[in-house]
């Protein structure tokens, strides 16, 4: 599911509610969804996608594309169980497939 905030802010003291009253703010709204077109007044609207700030042009059409995300993570990273770390094991694949395919509780998916 995609998470999906909208903020809007029509002055000084509606920018400054989110940082103070949080999720009790007047100009924020939030919703999950599998996709979401954002339509706008304007031609393109600024964006950001991973932190990187963009321009589009509208309407933004943004939709879960099945296994187009690879997450790669160092073996001695940080909460790594340092007695499993076998530098010559290959992948268990079924492992793999079960942890990708398994929502957690905890996790909100």
């Amino acid at each position: 599911m995609l998470g999906v905030l909208g903020v809007r802010v029509e002055g000084g003291a509606q920018a400054a509610e989110p940082a103070l009253r949080r999720a009790r703010a007047t100009g924020i709204s939030t919703l999950t969804a599998r996709q979401v077109t954002v339509h706008a007044d304007a031609p393109e609207i600024p964006v950001a996608v991973d932190g990187e700030a963009l321009s589009l042009p509208t309407p933004v059409l943004c939709t879960l594309a099945v296994r187009t995300l690879r997450v790669r993570v160092p073996r001695d990273r940080p909460g790594a169980d340092p007695l499993k770390q076998d530098r010559t094991r290959r992948p268990d694949w079924r492992d793999v497939i079960h942890l990708a395919l398994t929502s957690r509780p905890d996790s909100g998916t």
